[in-house]
């Protein structure tokens, strides 16, 4: 009976040890919403975010959608803009430390009351990411150079950019 009862015992103890995960999106919230200064977005946006795996444990996939609305005054003249960034990054380390490296692209849609324009606006995402393991909080910095093209008058011209992102993980 002894023998028995030592028998289950390891069996039990064997199946409480096969429940834990070394796996880096395990320790990672899947989903971040945040709220971004300047950055791909131009000056402020909403972000909502999804991390999936890799083969490579140690880099995650990042899709991400965002909206933003602005209005500008410049020389008594206000114009306003609305655009949707669609990217997609690569995040590289194994703890809450990461590096990310992605592309973005956005049509920009601007009108005032004299007239109004369509804009293509494509950057490039290398930044720095805390995300801690299983908190509530990501925090971004980013540099972003732009490529900005006027689907009206057919020109583009390039900018250098930055931005900074805080928000919530789940």
């Amino acid at each position: 009976m002894k023998i028995v009862f030592f028998l289950f015992l390891l069996l039990l103890i064997n199946c409480w040890y096969s429940q834990e995960s070394k796996d880096t999106i395990s320790q990672t919230s899947r989903n971040n919403i945040y709220f971004e200064i300047a950055g791909q977005s131009g000056f402020f946006s909403l972000n909502y975010e999804r991390l999936f795996t890799t083969r490579n444990k140690k880099i995650l996939l990042a899709g991400r959608s965002s909206i933003y609305y602005f209005n500008m005054y410049v020389l008594g003249h206000k114009s306003s803009s609305i655009g949707s960034p669609f990217s997609i990054s690569l995040l590289s380390g194994k703890t809450r430390h990461k590096i990310e490296l992605g592309i973005s692209t956005s049509i920009d849609f601007s009108w005032s009351s004299t007239n109004s324009s369509k804009s293509l606006l494509n950057c490039l995402i290398l930044g720095y990411r805390l995300q801690p393991k299983y908190k509530d909080v990501i925090i971004r910095i980013t540099y972003c150079p732009y490529l900005f093209y006027d689907l009206n008058d057919n020109e583009s011209h390039r900018s250098h950019w930055g931005g900074f992102s805080f928000g919530y993980c789940f």
